[in-house]
């Protein structure tokens, strides 16, 4: 994966899945990338004029403009009033912070231990008689960082979940603009065209989920833009701007509407649950707490060889304790929202679990899903699949309060052992050195090479 195509799922509503991420869409769209415009117009001409004005961004195409009714505007859910710490700082400076945590640290390590020792005994000895000196230095420390966390906290949309935010999403819409172009011009001559089966299949999904789910036209940004891209690439990927990115092979994995629209409705639900700002903040935050660490680890370690090492650990100790699990939280949370959106646009949730399933499959296929789940980002895709079949009753709820139809008797779960026999066999044949490429693939089961 490309390090632009890295930075963008940092960034994003977070990338769906354990290097699998999803998709979505927009009001109006191009030939390459389409895009959804939100704006109230009560002039249809007015409006179309708006949209052509901005369809020459990404091709000479005509642009699809398709209107929204009854649009409100985007919603805040802070508790209070924040104070923004510019991107700036955790771009640029807090790298530096770190380093220069270590290196101060190991000044005055060095400093301290070249001391004569009754110098060291007299620091010592007033360090003792003024403790009260360093020890309200922390008490104020940790006060006053309570207070810019309390003051910094607001809802998750939707689900109410408390969270720490310290930016703005005109400050994070700066930052992934700039990601946007960046991967726009990284894959300029992969785009499928406006009319490819593709883009018109990506399309029609999320044209249904917008329709069913008004959250999803009260967003703080004012288009979605979609681009899907030629590529085998099992991933997708979006930012808080409301650019997403779909590969080629997402959608081949994703091989019926329902299982596109649990896969869109989980990418839309990342971003409107505001997750690429939580973890840019939640990442900050911890990133403060690693800077006080590391000056502590250099200046205590008595050899530069073992604080090395111990910076090492410490750090992957961070990412396994700290920032993984939160990743594997919030995922978990845009896919029950996710399904709610696919449950609302009246499509067949059921699929859901064939499309984890499947994808725990071809994990095994590619050998990607040997890592254990607590040293992943994302959940098990097996157990993604067993939380989808825990709230299929919640989603059949969701159904009936849009009144759709009911769910067809053909279960599409039916297919799940004749994938896993296929799947197992072909895992087989692969160890005894077996040839099956004469045998024919069951339905619904799409093998793709590691990207």
């Amino acid at each position: 994966m490309s390090r632009q195509l890295l930075q963008c799922c940092l960034l994003s509503t977070k990338n769906i899945i354990h290097r699998h991420s999803s998709l979505f869409f927009k009001n109006t769209f191009q030939s390459n990338g389409l895009s959804l415009i939100r704006k109230k117009s009560t002039d249809s001409q007015g409006y179309l004029k708006k949209c052509e004005r901005s369809f020459n961004l990404y091709s000479n195409k005509k642009l699809v403009c398709i209107r929204n009714k009854n649009l409100s505007s985007a919603r805040e859910f802070h508790t209070s009033t924040r104070r923004q710490i510019p991107p700036i700082f955790w771009v640029v400076l807090k790298p530096l912070a770190k380093f220069g945590a270590a290196v101060t640290g190991r000044t005055v390590r060095i400093w301290f231990k070249r001391l004569d020792p009754q110098r060291k005994k007299d620091i010592l000895a007033k360090l003792k008689q003024k403790w009260y000196i360093p020890a309200g230095i922390v008490f104020v420390t940790a006060l006053a960082g309570t207070y810019y966390y309390i003051s910094h906290l607001e809802e998750t949309p939707i689900t109410g979940r408390k969270r720490f935010i310290t930016f703005t999403h005109e400050q994070i819409a700066k930052i992934s603009e700039a990601e946007a172009e960046m991967l726009i011009q990284l894959y300029k001559d992969k785009y499928y065209a406006l009319n490819d089966p593709q883009t018109q299949r990506v399309l029609q999904v999320a044209r249904r989920l917008l329709k069913a789910n008004p959250e999803l036209r009260q967003m703080q940004f004012d288009e979605w833009k979609i681009f899907v891209i030629k590529d085998p690439l099992v991933n997708a990927c979006v930012l808080p701007s409301g650019h997403m990115f779909v590969f080629d092979g997402i959608l081949q994995l994703a091989n019926t509407q329902d299982q596109l629209a649990v896969i869109l409705g989980h990418e839309m639900a990342h971003a409107v649950l505001g997750h690429g700002i939580e973890e840019l903040s939640y990442s900050g935050a911890v990133d403060i707490l690693i800077i006080f660490c590391l000056a502590v680890i250099w200046f205590f370690i008595p050899l530069d060889s073992f604080a090395v090492l111990t910076h090492w650990l410490y750090n992957r100790v961070i990412q396994l304790m700290m920032h993984m699990p939160h990743s594997r939280k919030i995922e978990s949370e845009a896919d029950r929202v996710g399904l709610m959106f696919a449950a609302k646009a009246c499509y067949d949730v059921r699929d859901g679990t064939v499309l984890w399933k499947k994808m725990s499959f071809n994990e095994k296929l590619t050998q990607e899903g040997s890592t254990p789940e607590w040293m992943q980002t994302h959940p098990d895709s097996l157990k993604r699949a067993e939380h989808i079949d825990f709230l299929l009753p919640k989603a059949e709820t969701w159904r009936n309060q849009m009144k759709c139809p009911k769910l067809p008797a053909n279960d599409p779960r039916a297919s799940i052992p004749i994938l896993s026999q296929f799947i197992n066999d072909q895992m087989l044949a692969t160890k005894t050195g077996q040839d099956l490429r004469k045998v024919p693939l069951q339905p619904h089961v799409v093998v793709l090479k590691k990207s």
